[in-house]
């Protein structure tokens, strides 16, 4: 089960992203931490990798219309735990205003600091057609991502012009619509970076343990006092 939680080292003003337009596609909505999120774990779309001495990746999965099957390009890796055409059924996507891409960067040593230059999701119909393509993404410097393969740190959801355009296509068979995805990433892109669609609603940040303790705690208080008053009574 995935555990997640809110950073208070993520908070603004600290993060120090790019100024971001009222619409621009897919924008952050919330810097996470996921543990458990790593290949095989969650629905990987996307999961690119270059040199580990490069400082530029980039990548796409998308559907090819000639054949309506998965093509990549860039340093998209093959695997298919890595990168992989996800129907919205499968990612458990209900509308547009639900979906989310998570990005997990894994970074080498101490770098823990990257710069998201581009990421655009695009929705395929049964037959392999274009019938969304979220819009321009700005450019989104993070500066505390998590180490390790599988400890994601941002999620980004689509913009509200982007929510309305897409908000159509989730009647009838929309289940069956496949995923595509093209990211582009710069800094210390040690990688490999990977980014899997899923549900706001499972990705809202749970209490920690010691904040569900102090709550039972007090349940119990309460309770005692309760029980005590009843018997004054």
């Amino acid at each position: 089960m995935q555990r997640t939680r809110t950073l208070a080292r993520f908070a603004l003003p600290s993060l120090a992203l790019a100024a971001t337009p009222a619409f621009a596609g897919l924008t952050l909505t919330s810097p996470l931490e996921l543990s458990g999120t790593g290949l095989g774990a969650v629905n990987t779309v996307l999961t690119i990798h270059a040199n580990q001495n490069a400082s530029f990746e980039s990548g796409s999965v998308a559907v090819d219309p000639a054949t309506n099957l998965k093509v990549l390009s860039g340093d998209a890796l093959n695997g298919n735990s890595q990168t992989g055409l996800h129907t919205l059924g499968e990612l458990g996507i209900s509308s547009a205003s639900d979906l989310r891409v998570v990005f997990n960067a894994v970074e080498p040593g101490n770098a823990r600091d990257i710069t998201l230059t581009d990421l655009v999701l695009t929705i395929y119909d049964t037959a392999g057609g274009v019938l969304f393509k979220s819009g321009s993404f700005t450019d989104t410097f993070l500066p505390n991502t998590l180490a390790g393969v599988g400890n994601s740190g941002y999620a980004f959801g689509l913009d509200a012009a982007d929510v309305t355009a897409a908000a159509s296509l989730f009647t009838g068979s929309f289940a069956d619509y496949r995923v595509g995805l093209s990211a582009e990433v710069t800094g210390f892109s040690g990688g490999p970076e990977t980014f899997f669609v899923g549900s706001a609603q499972v990705l809202t940040p749970v209490p920690e343990p010691g904040t569900t303790a102090l709550l039972l705690a007090g349940l119990g208080v309460l309770g005692f006092v309760a029980k005590r008053r009843s018997r004054i009574e």
